[in-house]
Order: C-alpha cells, then structure tokens, then sequence
C-alpha cells in the first residue's frame, strides 16, 4: 500500500497486492485533505465520505488512521 499526500490538498492510497507473483488487485482510491490540527487529519473521498485520522509524523516516519479503522505505518520514500 503506498499513500501519496500532494501540496494541492489531494492525496491517493494505492494499494497493489500480489499472489505468486502475479498482481491480483491494482486499486487507487482519491481523497482531498485537510489538516484539522497538527496530530490529526480529514479525508474526503469522490463520494464525499468523511474519514478523521489520527496523523503522527517523526521524520521520514508517519503513523495515520485511527481505532476503529486500524493504523498505517509509513515511511517516506
């Protein structure tokens, strides 16, 4: 799963998964962003649902999501 966060408030998840070595899913989900303080976030996906994460960013490293929906744990590239 890669997240990707654009400077235009936009952002994508892409997640790509594979079983012996050949792809079986390829999806990309478009969200915009708005930080609503610096430990949290609000994604809006193209059919106008509300995600609220959780955001905790220590240098390339960055913790998103929340309880109910689990956590990502990514790291920058």
């Amino acid at each position: 799963m890669t997240w990707t966060f654009y400077s235009n408030k936009k952002a994508t998840q892409r997640l790509k998964g594979y079983l012996l070595g050949t792809a079986i899913i390829d999806k990309t989900l478009n969200y915009t962003y708005q930080y609503t303080n610096e430990n949290s976030i609000t994604l809006r996906t193209e059919k106008g649902e509300i995600i609220h994460y959780n955001v905790y960013i220590n240098g390339n490293y960055m913790k998103l999501g929340n309880e109910e929906s689990g956590y990502f744990d990514l790291i920058k590239k």
